[in-house]
């Protein structure tokens, strides 16, 4: 048990420092070829199918962690996972689905809801006072929010 823990850490490890190197197609391809499945490594395949562009994907793999095959998110599910699942609907404009999820994190719980929530702050700044009034009543213009900053984290 402990030598899958450790080797899940080398491996995260090693992921880590191919996204900080910006490679994470070869990221990706040594977590296929890792051949094995748990959350800590889904929760990296989704960040690295993010920073590839491949943002269903990324929601697929990504979700499927957060909700654990309930309705709601259940209250154990790591903040890290809930953070890249709302990161990556934000990326795909489903501003509806990731909204109710950073509202409920708080900024001081990791340093990425920070910068997704500054994202947001100047995307709303950015919008005409019409669309700011559908935004406070939850009719969220198609505008996207632009994240300048490497989504996702693990």
């Amino acid at each position: 048990m402990n030598t899958v823990k450790q080797n899940t850490s080398s491996s995260i490890e090693h992921i880590r420092e191919l996204l900080n190197q910006n490679r994470p197609l070869e990221a990706l391809k040594f977590i296929e070829h890792l051949g094995q499945q748990s959350p800590v490594l889904e929760n990296a395949r989704g960040v690295c199918l993010m920073r590839t562009g491949k943002i269903e994907e990324a929601i697929t793999a990504i979700r499927d962690i957060v909700f654990q095959g309930h309705v709601c998110i259940p209250s154990d599910t790591p903040v890290l996972y809930k953070i890249n699942f709302a990161t990556a609907m934000l990326i795909a404009n489903h501003k509806d689905a990731a909204f109710p999820i950073l509202t409920q994190l708080n900024e001081k719980e990791h340093p990425h809801i920070s910068k997704l929530k500054e994202a947001i702050r100047q995307w709303v700044k950015s919008l005409s006072l019409a669309e700011k009034c559908f935004y406070h009543i939850g009719l969220y213009p198609k505008k996207p929010i632009i994240i300048d900053f490497p989504p996702g984290e693990i």
